[in-house]
C-alpha cells in the first residue's frame, strides 16, 4: 500500500491564515462588502474602487501593527455589544482581590 503526500498541503509557518487565491479571508470580505453595497446601489465600479481601496489600506495596517490589530482596536475603543461575562471592561485598569 503506497502513500500518497500530493493529497495534502503542509503549511509553512503554523500561523498562516487561510487564503483562498491570494487573499486571505478577511482581504476578501474587506473588498466584496464595498463591492456589494456598490451593487446594491446600482454603481459596481464605485464600491470596486472603494474595495480596492479599503483593502490596500487594511494590507498596510497588518504590515504596520500586525494580524490582532484590528481585534485589539475592538476591544479598546469599539461598544461590546456581545462582551464576555468573564472578561472585566477595557477602562478599568487596577483589579482588588
Amino acid at each position: 500500500m503506497s502513500y500518497d503526500s500530493s493529497k495534502h498541503k503542509i503549511l509553512k509557518y503554523l500561523d498562516q491564515p487561510n487564503k483562498t487565491l491570494f487573499w486571505t479571508n478577511d482581504e476578501i470580505l474587506i473588498f466584496l462588502m464595498p463591492c456589494l453595497f456598490g451593487v446594491w446601489m446600482g454603481n459596481l465600479i464605485v464600491g470596486v474602487f472603494i474595495g480596492s481601496i479599503l483593502q490596500i489600506f487594511y494590507k498596510k495596517l497588518i504590515a504596520k501593527f500586525g494580524a490582532g490589530a484590528i481585534a485589539t482596536a475592538q476591544y479598546w475603543y469599539l461598544y461590546q455589544v456581545n462582551a464576555l461575562k468573564c472578561t472585566p471592561p477595557s477602562y478599568k485598569r487596577e483589579f482588588i482581590g
